[in-house]
């Protein structure tokens, strides 16, 4: 990465004209680009729905009236509301609204119920009757006209009917059915309709109390169209003025979907302009502060700019059209953008060249980018297409920005001479000077929080109730409290249930929805219901059909009664012959097969239960059933088990399909962006060392917002969880720039972590009071955006201040000084599996030893049970080690069948294991330090271990072993040899100490002889100071024994010590020599350059491998002096070193840079390897001079 950025930068540079041009062109196709883009607002898109829920939305929505607006009338003194008053102020509404409404925005406006509309109605249906009646119509006029002398009697219901005073409407009536025959199809028209809940007041439509009057109207624009709702809403405001000035007793005022979607949207942009207002104000003032340039300024914003242009115009090519809404709340991506242009220019202030700032801050630019564009894409895959629109829009930007970023900008930095001017800020460098993870109590405090806050994490909830992120005016909230009481009497406890048949046509969705009726009916019948509507004044092709055929059959089989017989009847019972001529003409009418256009008249009926989707060429007719909530399950389940092209939702059934689907995303947005984050940090790093460590104050952080949340009651929402993906966005940028800086100083020990922190100071500050200032806010959507950012960058600036650095330092350093290697995850894993194995066997040996020690007695034979089962587990221990082979060398085939002091070089904590698992018949002797340890102390004593004490040392001997040597005396007569590690402590470079004399004091005393012993390797498999066990190899040489007839037996103890203390390191550098190898030392080489960048280790790792370890020139090397040129990082000097501790090697590179990471490589590990940009050759005074070139 790091090499195609400074690639790119030299072409850029060396062509500045070039630069410039390429800059203009690019450019100019983005903007030509976004110019084919068209917008959209729907809020919609946002809901997780699919399949059946998707067309439930969408019937909802046709059916519900949710494009419909209510303007409500009220007297400003509501206790003496004159509703002649209001009629007027409607009267003027009506003629200002119809007078002014050019555009016709206004649709459906309903003042009064239209009688006269009506009336053509009924007109309609009795005029074309033999297309609506359905069969039980047809068996109810059969069963009428069958019973003896009903056309006489119903004629003389008529009669007396006509002697009322009613209206000339029922006269009407009569005439078109004098013997009731069509009355309950006519009668459906009104089915579903119910008056309980207004009042009529000369035809205006009041409330029951009469305080309030209705006008009922219909918005062309659906209720998700804000923009074009506004400008409605904004016509309506004015009309509403105008009555108001005129009427002063009367205000008007709106409810309805498009009218809370403008109240809504109309909020949104006066709390965002308060919001842009004051985070503009402080972002300015804070960026003048802390760069001091305005050019500087002017090149941030750009460089987002940029990015949001490049995002828009790659939009523009996926698709037509994009949600404004998306782009809006994407827009809080450029506080994530805005970290790219920030880090590079914040890093010139402490770097001279604009090459060597690509080259420290390139790397963690890219891999921020990389990782938090995967988080973003992972938002593709979700069902909400408007949150995939998001997730791309955003992604987008990112990668616009940083190819920005990286090609264009650092032509554009201008520097002050040599050095960009300086950054600054007192306030700035305090805070980036804080080392938090060096004060105990801040670590130990944020464990405690974590654990609180992982508590109250579990009870962070999501609330997939859209209305309460809804903004309502105190007006319209007053509003919708009055109805609900209004209505609370009949729905209380009843739902509805949307019953929904679909066709690819009309025809076929009436037809089907024909075929369900009967089954319908017949499952409703044992349930308590009222099933509202069925579209039976729309019949399809077949239905007329049907139904024409059936009109003539019922005709023709009545056809004496109802002619003759009516005639007869009409004459007898006094009416004039003519008087049911209306009647007369519907039997005798011609009837044909009609287009649907013939049934026009009924469309504001027929519409109000059929839902046409004309884009995707689907027809859904839509039944409603008034059912007990306590039975809405049940019958759904029923209805849903019928065979057909039907389903059917209620409003609670589909919330709790967008609630589970909002809960889905918000996991699967949790678990996706991490695992996509996590994975994109190991391919960036190369390190699953390093990306957990950078994905740990990510997981942390997340821990602590939802915690937080937890305590404080705030939830999760629709809008505020899409900021969740940005916090952990941002909060990857941080800690991966943290971890890199953390890498910076490991490898060039140089103070860049204070310049790291300065630029994130300064983005999260940005972010912070970008979205922060939306606290302000009175919609509640918004309100919550900032409460999260708030919680979310207090959480992610925190955490990434504190555990990238605290971890780092726990791998790099033990005890304030640099690991020899830095711990890795295979050395963690191979102890802990080690340690689980070594406690699951310490807990049998304790179970064993209480029944051989504490319930029976100690015996030479228990004693001798005990150290068999001891030698039997850590010999199992020595294979199961994984990457551990051990080998034992044992040329004098020594037994230990005579008992012996065994004499051993001194190098790990595991040097004990080797000898418990070579024999049975060894007794170790320990200092304090080992066999007190609480651990173990038992077993020490169980297995008859010998402890030392410190404070028993004399200058010749141990006090306490001249005190003791009758128990020596009796283990050696039981045949146990006595193992010592002379040395008395361990050597962290693994060479051999003086020995002590209390080993050779105790074997003349007790006259048996001394056994040297040599182990290799195991310094280097566990360090001193290290609990990391790496790979290697362990021997161990078993020595000839010096008995009592060797010359040096009668030496002096100390002599004695002295000559075996020769004897030791001559065999070990012996040893030394053939296995310490340039492979043998490859790995301890390798991670000398770990965690220093991940280019860096590559290289290396490459050199090694492609050279194999350099094994033809280093082991073969003879004593004299090495001069290694173009030594690059200096892995080969350090072999060098390693496997030649005596032969001084000269390490040259013109690299300043490598050199320097070279030097600190081998800085504690090599002594005889210098490393120099050049020098002189003819200085070197060695008999012997051998050059490499790597």
């Amino acid at each position: 990465m790091t090499k195609i950025a400074l690639k790119i930068h030299d072409f850029m540079q060396s062509r500045r004209r070039f630069c410039l041009l390429s800059f203009i062109i690019v450019t100019s196709v983005l903007s030509c680009l976004l110019l084919r883009l068209d917008f959209k607002e729907d809020i919609s898109d946002f809901l997780p729905l699919e399949g059946n829920h998707q067309e439930a939305m969408q019937v909802y929505q046709d059916v519900s009236g949710a494009s419909k607006i209510i303007a409500i009338f009220q007297a400003s003194d509501s206790l003496n509301a004159n509703p002649d008053d209001m009629v007027e102020a409607i009267d003027y509404f009506e003629n200002i609204v119809s007078e002014k409404d050019s555009a016709a925005y206004v649709r459906e406006l309903t003042t009064q119920i239209n009688l006269e509309k009506i009336s053509e109605y009924t007109d309609f249906v009795y005029s074309n009757i033999p297309y609506f009646l359905s069969e039980e119509d047809y068996t109810r006029m059969d069963s009428l006209l069958n019973t003896p002398g009903y056309i006489l009697s119903r004629l003389e219901e008529d009669k007396e009917l006509l002697m009322f005073p009613t209206s000339g409407l029922l006269s009407e009536n009569l005439q078109r059915d004098p013997l009731n025959l069509f009355s309950p199809c006519v009668g459906r028209l009104q089915s579903g309709q119910s008056a309980d809940n207004i009042e009529m007041y000369d035809g205006y439509i009041f409330t029951p109390d009469m305080s309030r009057a209705l006008v009922l109207m219909e918005s062309p624009f659906g209720n998700s169209e804000t923009h074009n709702n506004a400008v409605l809403m904004d016509f309506l405001a004015e009309r509403a003025n105008e009555v108001e000035n005129e009427f002063s007793g009367v205000t008007v005022h709106y409810i309805g979907g498009p009218a809370i979607a403008v109240a809504n949207a109309t909020q949104i942009k006066e709390d965002s302009l308060l919001s842009i207002a004051i985070a503009a104000v402080l972002i300015v003032a804070l960026l003048i502060i802390v760069f001091r340039k305005a050019w500087n300024i002017i090149l941030i914003v750009i460089s987002v700019g940029w990015g949001w242009l490049f995002a828009m115009a790659m939009v523009s090519v996926i698709h037509s059209s994009v949600s404004l809404i998306v782009v809006g709340i994407s827009s809080i991506i450029l506080g994530i953008a805005v970290n790219y242009p920030l880090h590079l220019i914040a890093h010139t202030a402490h770097t001279g060249s604009m090459k060597q700032v690509l080259r420290e801050i390139i790397a963690p630019l890219i891999i921020g980018n990389i990782t938090t564009v995967g988080a973003f894409v992972a938002l593709v895959p979700l069902k909400a297409a408007a949150l995939r629109d998001l997730g791309i829009f955003s992604a987008l930007i990112l990668i616009g920005t940083i190819l920005f970023t990286v090609v264009f900008l650092p032509h554009a930095v201008r520097k002050k001479g040599n050095r960009q001017h300086e950054i600054s800020v007192k306030w700035l460098d305090w805070l980036s000077n804080i080392r938090p993870e060096k004060k105990r109590w801040v670590v130990l405090g944020v464990v405690l929080l974590t654990v609180i806050f992982g508590y109250f994490s579990l009870k962070t909830d999501f609330d997939s109730n859209m209305s309460h992120i809804n903004f309502m005016t105190d007006r319209q909230k007053a509003d919708m409290v009055y109805f609900k009481e209004l209505t609370s009497n009949n729905s209380d406890n009843t739902e509805t249930l949307y019953v929904v048949s679909s066709g690819n046509t009309l025809d076929e969705a009436i037809d089907n929805n024909a075929a369900l009726r009967p089954k319908l009916k017949q499952e409703l019948a044992s349930i308590d219901s009222v099933y509202q509507s069925d579209m039976q004044f729309l019949p399809s092709s077949k239905q007329q059909a049907e139904r024409l055929e059936r009109w003539t059959n019922f005709i023709a089989t009545h056809k004496t009664l109802l002619t003759d017989s009516l005639t007869q009847g009409v004459l007898t019972k006094g009416f004039q012959k003519k008087a049911f001529s209306p009647f007369e003409d519907i039997l005798s009418g011609e009837y044909a097969l009609q287009d649907k256009d013939f049934f026009s008249p009924l469309n504001s009926i027929n519409s109000q239960h059929l839902s046409i989707d004309s884009i995707n060429g689907k027809y859904r007719v839509v039944n409603l059933i008034s059912v007990q909530k306590d039975k809405m399950e049940v019958l759904r389940q029923k209805i849903d088990s019928l065979e057909g092209s039907h389903f059917c939702f209620d409003v609670q059934s589909m919330n709790s399909a967008i609630a589970n689907g909002l809960s889905d995303n918000f996991s699967y947005i949790g678990w996706a962006c991490s695992l996509i984050v996590f994975f994109f940090l190991w391919a960036s790093f190369a390190s699953i060392e390093l990306a957990l460590l950078s994905f740990l104050p990510m997981a942390v952080s997340w821990i602590w917002i939802l915690g937080i949340m937890g305590m404080t009651g705030i939830q999760f929402n629709i809008v505020n969880i899409i900021l969740a993906t940005f916090i952990f966005g941002q909060g990857d940028d941080y800690t991966i720039f943290m971890t890199e800086g953390c890498c910076y100083e490991y490898a060039f020990r140089k103070k860049m972590l204070a310049s790291y922190k300065s630029s994130i100071l300064v983005s999260a500050l940005i972010m912070f009071i970008g979205i922060g200032t939306l606290i302000f806010a009175k919609h509640p959507a918004l309100h919550s955006l900032a409460e999260v950012t708030i919680v979310g960058m207090l959480s992610v600036v925190l955490i990434a201040y504190l555990l990238p650095p605290l971890v780092f330092n726990w791998i790099t350093k033990s005890h304030g000084k640099y690991r020899k290697r830095p711990l890795t995850l295979g050395p963690l894993l191979r102890t802990w599996f080690c340690g689980a194995w070594w406690l699951s066997q310490l807990l049998i040996g304790y179970i064993l030893g209480f029944f051989l020690f504490i319930i029976g007695p100690r015996t030479p034979k228990t004693l001798a049970l005990f150290h068999r089962f001891v030698t039997w587990s850590h010999r199992i221990d020595l294979k199961l080690m994984p990457g551990v082979k051990f080998r034992m060398h044992n040329p004098y085939n020594e037994t230990l069948n005579k008992p012996c002091v065994i004499v051993c070089n001194h190098q790990s904590l595991l040097d004990p294991m080797y000898f418990m698992a070579w024999s049975p018949k060894i007794l170790i002797v320990a200092n304090e330090r080992s066999s007190m340890n609480p651990v173990v102390r038992i077993m020490f004593k169980w297995l008859g271990f010998y402890t030392i004490r410190q404070s028993n040392f004399t200058a010749w001997k141990d006090s306490s072993l001249e005190r003791d040597l009758e128990i020596f005396k009796k283990y050696v007569e039981e045949g146990y040899s006595i193992a010592f590690f002379p040395e008395g402590m361990r050597n962290p470079d693994s060479s051999i100490l003086r020995c002590h004399k209390g080993p050779f004091y105790l074997a003349k005393q007790l006259n048996i002889d001394v056994l040297p012993v040599l182990l290799h390797g195991v310094n280097y498999l566990m360090p001193i100071q290290s609990f990391a066990c790496y790979k290697g190899e362990i021997n161990m040489r078993i020595g000839k024994r010096i008995t009592s007839s060797s010359p040096i037996w009668n030496e002096s103890y100390s002599a004695f010590a002295q000559n075996v203390h020769r004897h030791m390191k001559v065999e070990y550098k012996a040893m030394c020599c053939k296995y310490e190898t340039a492979t043998y030392f490859a790995s301890l080489v390798k991670d000398r350059y770990r965690y220093k960048g991940t280019e860096l280790l590559q290289e290396v790792t490459r050199n090694l491998k492609k050279h194999n370890n350099y094994s033809d020139l280093v082991d073969h090397t003879q004593p004299g002096c090495v001069v290694i040129k173009n030594c690059g990082y200096g892995e080969m000097a350090l072999l060098m070193g390693l496997v030649h501790p005596d032969i001084k090697v000269f390490a040259i590179d013109s690299d300043e840079e490598k050199i320097t990471v070279a030097k600190y490589a081998a800085e504690g590990i090599v002594t005889n390897v210098e490393f120099q940009t050049s020098m002189d050759l003819s200085t070197i005074e060695n008999l012997k001079l051998y050059e490499f070139s790597v």
